[in-house]
């Protein structure tokens, strides 16, 4: 199965995303990667094919504010080439960039089809009565 990986750089992003393509290439599966280069080497050695992904800055600074999610809308664009020449079975993505990235996708002439994690519910469950 060709299988299509996308993180943001910062290492909570990249790192779950390199074990798990690594894991999926020790299963013989064919796993690309779109990350920050800092993690290219890590990838090659892994058996993945590597993709350089855009290095936004993801946090608002001084000089730089940014709008909620900015970045990830640019990332996820700039990331649409990646996908269509991997031409993958399966997209997983990190998550911040899943939501644009798939409506991106499903946009996209053939369309294609991408997963994404699950939002969590980050709210306390009601107390049992």
């Amino acid at each position: 199965m060709k299988i299509f990986l996308g993180a943001f750089g910062d290492p909570g992003h990249a790192f779950p995303m390199l074990a798990l393509g690594s894991a999926l290439v020790e299963r013989g599966h064919e796993v690309a990667v779109q990350t920050w280069r800092r993690w290219e080497d890590d990838a090659v050695a892994a058996g993945m094919t590597f993709a350089a992904a855009p290095e936004y800055q993801v946090f608002p600074t001084r000089d730089r504010p940014l709008q909620p999610y900015e970045a990830a809308v640019h990332a996820a664009r700039a990331t649409v080439p990646s996908v269509r020449d991997h031409a993958p079975d399966i997209a997983v993505l990190c998550r911040g960039i899943e939501r644009s990235m798939a409506e991106l996708l499903e946009a996209s002439e053939p369309p294609a089809a991408a997963t994404a994690e699950p939002e969590r519910d980050t709210e306390p469950a009601p107390a049992a009565d």
